[in-house]
C-alpha cells in the first residue's frame, strides 16, 4: 500500500510540475546613436501591436561628461508611460560602458517602444530583439 502511495503521489508532482522552460531570445538587430548634447526622451525601436521589445545590451562611448538612460512607454517617443528601463548611467569624458549579453534581459511590455535620453557627446549602440 505505501508503494501504491508513493507513486499516486510521485505522479501527481510530475503532472503538477511546469514542463515549460524559460523562453530565451537572442538579439538581432542595433541601433546606432549619435549623441551631441541634451537629447530628450526619443523613441529608438517604434512599438508594434503584440510585440515587445527586449534589450540585450549597450556600448556607451562618450567624449563628454554625460549620462545614458533606456526607457519604454506608448505615445510619441515614449510620452504616455514612460518607464525606465536601466538606470541613469553616468559618463565621464572619455568613458566606455560595454553591457552585452546573447539573450534578452531587460524587455518591454507588448506594444511599447524602446527610448532613450542623453546628454554629453558620444555614441550608443543597443543591441535588441522584438517577440511575442
Amino acid at each position: 500500500m505505501s508503494r501504491f502511495r508513493f507513486s499516486l503521489v510521485l505522479a501527481m508532482l510530475l503532472l503538477c510540475s511546469s514542463t515549460a522552460s524559460a523562453q530565451q531570445f537572442t538579439c538581432n538587430n542595433w541601433s546606432l546613436l549619435t549623441i551631441g548634447g541634451t537629447v530628450t526622451t526619443t523613441q529608438m525601436v517604434p512599438a508594434q501591436t503584440g510585440l515587445r521589445v527586449g534589450v540585450c545590451g549597450y556600448a556607451l562611448f562618450w567624449s563628454a561628461v554625460g549620462n545614458f538612460t533606456l526607457s519604454t512607454g506608448t505615445g510619441t517617443n515614449c510620452g504616455t508611460n514612460n518607464a525606465a528601463m536601466s538606470p541613469s548611467i553616468p559618463l565621464a569624458a572619455g568613458a566606455s560602458v560595454i553591457n552585452r549579453s546573447d539573450f534578452v534581459g531587460e524587455r518591454t511590455a507588448q506594444g511599447n517602444a524602446l527610448c532613450y535620453a542623453a546628454t554629453g557627446t558620444g555614441a550608443a549602440i543597443v543591441y535588441w530583439t522584438q517577440f511575442q
